[in-house]
């Protein structure tokens, strides 16, 4: 089982990028770790990332998607995660694959504004609607990973679309 966890998280990291020009969705790595409706496992579970990816790249119907994820620097200690989890990320960290930072605030946003790209997440960002106008105005860069055939789906939200609990 250890080999097989050890493999997908070598076909996850292939999927992830800092680069802007490649990446084809921003993430809050911190957030999807903790959907537990995706599987019903663990409370966090870094296979969930690969969960969103695939969800992605269903969504856009290309094979070889790739996201911008960012992560709190609490993750990298957060003990609901394996130690390997932890490890892992702290690499990809390393390797300039995630973005981890002591405090995320609206850095996600911040990258979807400059790339256009669609953000990957549950949440409504209410507060930040002023400053980030496409937040409204464009609801479809609003994906919100839920359960789905297959694992997880990703479903287009505006300020009242779906979240956690309600579908579409």
């Amino acid at each position: 089982m250890r080999f097989e966890v050890h493999q997908v998280l070598d076909a996850i990291e292939r999927r992830l990028s800092t680069d802007p020009a490649v990446a084809r969705g921003v993430l809050d790595l911190s957030e999807v770790v903790r959907y537990t409706d995706l599987d019903n496992t663990r409370p966090a579970n870094l296979l969930r990332l690969g969960m969103v990816v695939d969800a992605l790249a269903r969504h856009l119907a290309e094979e070889d998607v790739r996201v911008y994820a960012v992560a709190g620097r609490g993750l990298l200690s957060d003990a609901d995660l394996t130690s390997n989890e932890r490890m892992r990320i702290r690499s990809w960290s390393d390797d300039g694959l995630v973005e981890v930072l002591p405090d995320l605030a609206d850095r996600l946003l911040e990258v979807a504004d400059l790339t256009r790209l669609p953000v990957l997440s549950r949440g409504r960002y209410e507060g930040l609607r002023d400053r980030y106008r496409w937040l409204g105005s464009e609801p479809h860069r609003l994906l919100a990973p839920l359960p789905g055939a297959g694992g997880a789906a990703l479903v287009p939200r505006g300020p009242a679309g779906p979240g956690p609990g309600r579908r579409s």
